[in-house]
């Protein structure tokens, strides 16, 4: 059942905004490819648009994303992953590992990553 108190974004990743229910829908308007909202409706029960089957306009819903920046050491063999470039670079030779030169030595790059993805992508 499709809650009001939750975000959504239609199945194809446009912006949804909901307002109203009733026993049947709930009323919301979304952006058309002309970037114009439009007026539409759902099925309460299942965020379906008008069809039973399923459509790139149906409401699923929007789970929160995560943006985060980390620095990840790269070996010859594996690479590891740091909160700060300063903790990546305090890291670089002292892994604490046994077989650290045997499995590739010092690093040849330290890269930032910004991560931004939706909770739970990729799993």
């Amino acid at each position: 059942m499709i809650d009001l108190n939750k975000k959504y974004r239609l199945r194809d990743g446009r912006e949804v905004v909901l307002s109203v229910t009733d026993e049947k829908y709930v009323y919301g308007h979304f952006k058309d490819q002309n970037s114009e909202w439009v007026s539409a409706h759902w099925d309460i029960n299942n965020g379906r648009f008008y069809t039973k089957e399923e459509s790139s306009l149906d409401l699923v819903e929007a789970k929160p994303r995560i943006k985060h920046t980390v620095w990840m050491n790269v070996y010859k063999n594996f690479i590891s992953s740091h909160p700060t470039k300063e903790f990546a670079d305090f890291h670089d030779n002292s892994c604490g590992r046994a077989d650290f030169y045997d499995r590739g030595g010092s690093r040849f790059a330290c890269v930032k990553i910004e991560l931004d993805v939706q909770e739970g992508e990729g799993l």
